[in-house]
């Protein structure tokens, strides 16, 4: 018997929009095309049935149920333009920042993140959603003359397009003068002679182009820079690590190296080497920090406040150190530790001296309870403050037969 059929269309939608069938009628056997619009349907689940109806067939009508899911399109990460170009002359201005646009192409929402490697090129943020302006700028301080090209790397997770990359392109035409070194001291006691692990200073002219701290950004695995923003130095031909950067002064550790004797410092910057400074290198060459001009110990009491008569520092609370009170001393140059720390890597655990120092406050022997390495290059000293009168009490250590700088002090009131 031949069956004749019309079909009908149901769905949660006034008027079926989203699903047709072909054919519309027709007599079996015959195959239907049940086949899907999006057009205008947002994301989410549509459900819907086919409705087949026969004359005189006994199960008339059939259903049959269709189910569509519309997912959101996924992200896709786009950024214009891909290339950036910037010109520098030393000495002239710094060229003007330049922007790039990030979109999402795609659906959703869009959230990315930028990243640069090198200390020359600067973004104005880390991160954002699409739509976005990334400002990208140069920082061409202690380069020489010639053509620099790095990435500003943008990545979106789980878009299309992603990571996306931006390639700028610095061209510098002449070179910032070569530095020129003048002396060579300990950056505690600025006095000449250094130790290995010990902070150093360097005086001159035209040491750098720019003024920098080391930060966090700095550390790779532990490690302290060896070069800063395009300054390195090396004490006998040893590469120093380097913490701070000015046109006039540079702050820098002293590497590990057997070597005693003279030994010679030389700055490079813009990839000019400096003249070379001569310089005593010690097994020890201890020296305590100073406040207030040089003349107090840089002290904190046991709650990490600061050791000082009032007002010794505008804008910090000093108060003096009490007979019979622990304070903590800190200083360079005192040796190693035990066990042995690089100088080369942050310090994650206190390491003791192997043999404490001898420290005299007021003339008087102090006790020591710990001594030891807290930080690249600081030592600390627990000791306890003698009986001594109020005032000013001198402040003397010894290690290695070695002695601390002369004329430094802690205010003592009892």
């Amino acid at each position: 018997t031949t069956e004749i059929y019309t079909l009908s269309l149901h769905d949660a939608l006034p008027i079926s929009t989203w699903m047709t069938v072909s054919p519309a009628s027709g007599t079996a056997p015959s195959t239907l095309s049940v086949s899907v619009s999006t057009a205008g349907l947002t994301a989410g689940t549509y459900t819907g049935s086919v409705q087949i109806a026969a004359a005189g067939a006994s199960n008339t009508p059939g259903s049959i149920g269709v189910t569509l899911t519309v997912t959101e399109a996924p992200a896709s990460l786009a950024v214009a333009p891909q290339t950036l170009n910037f010109q520098y002359t030393y000495g002239g201005a710094l060229p003007p920042a330049q922007n790039v646009a990030i979109t999402n192409a795609g659906g959703g929402t869009l959230a990315w993140t930028a990243s640069t490697s090198t200390y020359w090129l600067g973004i104005s943020a880390t991160s954002g959603g699409a739509p976005a302006s990334l400002a990208v700028s140069v920082n061409p301080a202690n380069l020489a003359a010639g053509t620099y090209t790095e990435n500003v790397n943008i990545a979106a997770a789980g878009a299309n397009g992603s990571p996306a990359q931006v390639s700028v392109t610095l061209v510098v035409t002449s070179t910032q003068p070569a530095a020129t070194l003048t002396a060579v001291a300990s950056a505690a006691s600025y006095q000449p002679g250094l130790a290995s692990g010990t902070w150093v200073s360097i005086f001159g002219t035209n040491l750098s182009a720019s003024t920098y701290t080391w930060q966090d950004s700095d550390f790779v695995n532990g490690l302290l820079p060896t070069s800063l923003q395009g300054v390195s130095v090396t004490i006998n031909g040893v590469a120093a690590y380097v913490a701070y950067l000015s046109p006039t002064q540079i702050n820098l550790l002293a590497p590990d190296d057997a070597t005693l004797g003279t030994v010679q410092v030389q700055v490079t910057a813009a990839r000019q080497n400096s003249n070379t400074l001569s310089t005593p290198k010690t097994q020890f060459a201890p020296a305590f920090f100073t406040l207030g001009g040089g003349a107090y110990v840089a002290a904190l009491h046991a709650d990490y406040s600061l050791v000082g008569a009032p007002g010794l520092l505008p804008g910090a609370v000093t108060q003096p150190a009490k007979p019979g009170e622990t304070i903590l001393l800190y200083g360079t140059g005192f040796g190693p530790t035990t066990p042995p720390l690089p100088a080369g890597q942050l310090v994650t655990t206190p390491a003791p001296l192997p043999d404490l120092p001898s420290i005299k406050i007021g003339g008087i022997a102090a006790t020591v309870a710990f001594a030891g390495l807290v930080g690249p290059g600081l030592y600390q000293f627990n000791v306890t403050v003698p009986s001594l009168p109020n005032g000013d009490a001198a402040v003397l250590a010894t290690i290695g037969g070695v002695a601390t700088q002369t004329g430094v002090s802690v205010t003592v009131q009892q």
